[in-house]
């Protein structure tokens, strides 16, 4: 989803807290709430490694390769229950999955040279689908519990819990643009290729629920991904200097960060009722790690992971009950 979507999201439904005129009635604390929801999204990726390669007539050079996703369309459903323990403390469990299309690669290798310019020594482009898993269980404090709020409004929540975000890629359609700096347009065969980013993460986060009318709330979220961990294994099927198991090289990082984000407008039908509506985006990195290739002779080359990244965003309608 654009930014400028969101934007205008999160405007219209600022504009409703401004315009609402009615009392707003106290939020039900019900001791179970379950729903179930859509969303659209859009997501990038990226990897990067450098190494030292010796070149023949040259001597050692240092070189980079990165690969990155982009236009990565996701249609996901997400499940989500939330069980009041306490009037003070709450649990909730979230679990999405669903399938990714229409994204496009860019494969591209170069040497660090003494001079104003890298050399690319080779770029590639290929299209990549593939599937989407996100699941998140958390445990939270209901401020309004220990405090008088009244004078903020709403219903406030702290929360901490666990993250759980992973996609799974496929290559395919592979295309040369580029060979020693040479540009060029060439299709080649056989690209059947595997990625697999996945990411986990301590997540710390606040809540707020506001009524702005009888049958409108309003729902935002902020969340903080801190000691974020990453682990990625790839198979190149082209790659006859690599070993044919997969995965023929795996990539890990640790002490990364993050942030997630959700707002949404609430409409409830009946006191058990209801449908919701709004925007989510969610953001990972890690770098200083490693990356293990594995060769067809056996040997294991060790380099070092530079940065990985992925990013999401977009919408979601659903529906839920409370009882």
């Amino acid at each position: 989803m654009k930014k400028s979507g969101c934007i205008g999201l999160a405007l219209w439904i600022a504009g409703l807290a401004i315009t609402a005129v009615a009392e707003s009635p106290e939020v039900p604390d019900p001791k179970f709430d379950v729903g179930v929801e859509t969303s659209f999204t859009t997501g990038e990726s990226s990897w990067r490694i450098s190494f030292v390669e010796f070149i023949p007539g040259t001597g050692l050079l240092a070189g980079s390769s990165k690969l990155a996703w982009e236009e990565m369309d996701a249609a996901m459903l997400r499940f989500h229950g939330t069980y009041r323990i306490t009037p003070r403390f709450r649990a909730s469990i979230s679990y999405g999955q669903g399938d990714i299309s229409g994204g496009k690669n860019t494969d591209t290798d170069w040497f660090s040279l003494e001079q104003p310019n890298d050399y690319i020594f080779s770029e590639s482009i290929a299209d990549s689908d593939g599937r989407i898993r996100y699941i998140d269980a958390q445990l939270a404090l209901r401020l309004n519990e220990i405090r008088d709020m009244s004078r903020i409004g709403g219903v406030w929540d702290i929360s901490a819990g666990y993250l759980f975000y992973q996609e799974d890629l496929r290559l395919r359609n592979g295309i040369q643009t580029i060979l020693f700096e040479e540009a060029m347009n060439e299709p080649f065969d056989g690209l059947n290729s595997k990625f697999l980013f996945e990411w986990h993460a301590f997540r710390l986060g606040l809540n707020v629920e506001v009524p702005l009318a009888r049958r409108f709330r309003v729902k935002a979220g902020a969340a903080g991904l801190v000691g974020v961990d990453f682990r990625g294994e790839g198979y190149w099927n082209l790659r006859t200097d690599f070993r044919d198991e997969s995965p023929n090289f795996v990539q890990r990082a640790s002490g990364g960060y993050g942030a997630e984000f959700r707002m949404s407008g609430v409409f409830d039908f009946n006191e058990a009722l209801y449908a919701e509506f709004g925007m989510w985006s969610i953001t990972m990195r890690a770098r200083n790690g490693t990356d293990k290739t594995y060769f067809a002779d056996g040997a294991v080359g060790t380099t070092t992971l530079d940065n990985v990244e992925s990013t999401r965003s977009g919408f979601f309608v659903g529906v839920g009950g409370r009882f």
